[in-house]
């Protein structure tokens, strides 16, 4: 407040001169509000923490930085970058209540900045949620400005949902030769090879997960399947375009650490501050590392070296961070072999066989595992699958539907196995014809 001193004389002059009135102007300091809003629903959200500065620097901001403006009031600096301790001094720290709102009353005049510093752990970062605010607001508090003001910041809520699918299970041509009347023991061991796919879709993930990652436990070896070979899918989406390849066998220390590698901490732009991953590798071997993520790589078990009666029982493909929409493009395909006669149970063999989706999303700004209390994770899993096992020869059938479908190797076609089959055929018949050709010749 402005102070006037003066003296008045006998005559009620001051300084010989008639009396001044002197008013002052009292201004109310000002008020802030920051409300936080459910991007799509407008509902409030709550536990958003904001953080309070006031301009120090020489002059005033720029309130366009970088030229960028937006719906609801001009912006201040970059906010892509720390905020500048030398020009910037923080006042006031708050959360939003249950009502989405949070106060800073008591403002002197000056430059002021809101800053959105921790989103709510169910919701996504300003810049990760298209249409959000932007989160930095530049305001001036001066006798011309509304005593409350009132700023709204608007992102979405966070999905995570990425989902797992069987996409065939195929058996090769030489098919199941029993006698349909009678139950029996498949006696396949050593004769053919199966073949089945998995697709990851893109589910409804709406922002970048930290980490995700495919797990197969194999539960088929316990029915005596092995597998041989497994080729990777080709995936979109994938941050830094790699993924590490993991596995199990039998003989597998579950409570040992074979390897220190991991495809989160691998990537520049998603470390974890703390070294902790939220989908841990402890208790399993490295396949191999760095495999591209968006071509399908074949890995062939004999390159294992594993030892005598060892044999695969569970395999991870570890992703890392991946963006918005990640897919496969081409699916992961095993291929496994019998090493004992399958049962079958009313002329059908039923292999169990479950994948599981595992994306999460717990780092922060360098803080490791900040929300890891809240992630909202999903988790699928892909039915096991079944196939008729009585035929009379040769047969072909529809895939996922317990037909025998022609296939070696990665796959035969059915046509393909027709042919062969006409091929065989027309063998016999020109060996018949040959026969009774020479035998005319001899008479």
């Amino acid at each position: 407040p402005e102070v006037y001193e003066f003296s008045v004389d006998e005559e009620g002059l001051i300084a010989g001169e008639p009396a001044y009135v002197f008013l002052n102007t009292n201004y109310h300091k000002r008020i802030i509000e920051a409300h936080k809003v459910d991007q799509d629903t407008g509902e409030p959200v709550g536990k958003t923490g904001f953080g309070l500065y006031r301009w120090i620097g020489e002059g005033e901001p720029d309130p366009t930085f970088g030229g960028r403006q937006g719906f609801h009031g001009v912006f201040a600096d970059d906010p892509d970058g720390e905020v500048d301790g030398s020009l910037w001094e923080m006042v006031a720290e708050g959360t939003t209540d249950d009502m989405g709102a949070v106060i800073f009353e008591g403002l002197e005049f000056g430059w002021y900045m809101m800053v959105e510093a921790v989103p709510n752990p169910d919701y996504a970062e300003w810049w990760e949620s298209a249409g959000s605010t932007w989160g930095r607001y530049l305001f001036k508090a001066d006798k011309d400005s509304d005593v409350r003001q009132t700023q709204t910041y608007g992102n979405m809520a966070i999905s995570l949902e990425c989902n797992v699918s069987k996409a065939t299970i195929d058996r090769t041509s030489a098919a199941f030769q029993s006698d349909e009347r009678a139950p029996v023991r498949v006696d396949n061991v050593g004769k053919e090879r199966y073949r089945y796919d998995v697709a990851f879709d893109a589910g409804s993930t709406n922002v970048r997960a930290d980490q995700y990652a495919v797990v197969d436990p194999c539960e088929f070896v316990n029915l005596g399947i092995r597998l041989d070979t497994l080729v990777t899918p080709a995936a979109y989406g994938d941050t830094d375009g790699l993924v590490n390849v993991w596995y199990r066998t039998n003989m597998t220390d579950t409570s040992a650490v074979y390897s220190t590698a991991s495809a989160t901490a691998g990537n520049p732009p998603n470390q974890m501050a703390d070294g902790t991953d939220r989908i841990g590798t402890v208790g399993w071997r490295l396949w191999r590392e760095g495999v591209a993520a968006g071509a399908r790589t074949r890995l062939d078990v004999d390159g294992l070296g594993l030892a005598a009666g060892e044999y695969v029982t569970g395999i991870m493909l570890e992703y890392g961070s991946v963006e918005v929409g990640f897919r496969t493009l081409q699916d992961m395909s095993y291929l496994v072999y019998a090493t004992e006669p399958l049962d079958n149970s009313n002329g059908e063999v039923v292999i169990p066989n479950s994948v599981t989706s595992h994306i999460t999303r717990n780092w922060r700004d360098g803080q490791g595992l900040y929300d890891d209390a809240h992630d909202n994770v999903i988790t699928r899993v892909i039915d096991t699958f079944g196939f008729a096992s009585s035929y009379h020869g040769f047969s072909t059938g529809t895939a996922g539907n317990g037909g025998a479908l022609t296939a070696t190797g990665d796959r035969v076609p059915a046509l393909e196995g027709v042919a062969m089959l006409l091929a065989a055929v027309a063998a016999v018949l020109l060996g018949i014809w040959a026969t009774r050709r020479e035998e005319g010749e001899g008479a």
